[in-house]
């Protein structure tokens, strides 16, 4: 089941959020599924629930995206992982890193890439497709406006 809860305060949401854990307690074979916004939260979360009942166990945290992508595939045939998923995303981005047109474009960009090395890069690569992953889901107007090639005065 679905459950929103609305509220400005975490420690409410976080006892909402294990009250309704432990009244639907599924079978020893079915997990909960739990939506997260960060990492962050996710290790909140864990060691509340572990605070609570003794241990953390059956509980699968995803985040909204990845969630998403997952009912989308339940409708209609998708690839297993989204296109845009971190793990996928970051190895496009990377090829982008290495095109030097594109580092020319942006001069820090450029400086930072002079010294970089391949490792360095690829922990780069990772972190722009992790921040793209959160605009997916919390600025989606953001890329629909670079798509339109409008640039944003933030």
């Amino acid at each position: 089941m679905l459950t929103l809860t609305q509220s400005n305060r975490f420690e409410y949401l976080l006892e909402s959020l294990l009250g309704n854990l432990e009244a639907e307690a599924p079978g020893p074979f079915d997990a909960q599924v739990v939506i997260v916004p960060s990492t962050a939260i996710r290790r909140r979360v864990e060691l509340a629930q572990a605070d609570r009942v003794g241990v953390c166990a059956n509980l699968e945290f995803a985040y909204l995206a990845q969630w998403l992508w997952q009912q989308v595939g339940r409708v209609v045939a998708v690839p297993a992982t989204s296109p845009f998923a971190p793990a996928v995303l970051a190895w496009r981005i990377l090829a982008r890193l290495d095109e030097p047109a594109f580092a020319a474009a942006h001069p820090r960009l450029a400086a930072y890439l002079a010294g970089a090395d391949p490792l360095m890069r690829f922990d780069l690569a990772q972190a722009v497709a992790r921040v793209f992953d959160h605009y997916l889901t919390y600025r989606a107007d953001w890329l629909a406006a670079w798509l339109a090639g409008r640039r944003l005065n933030l």
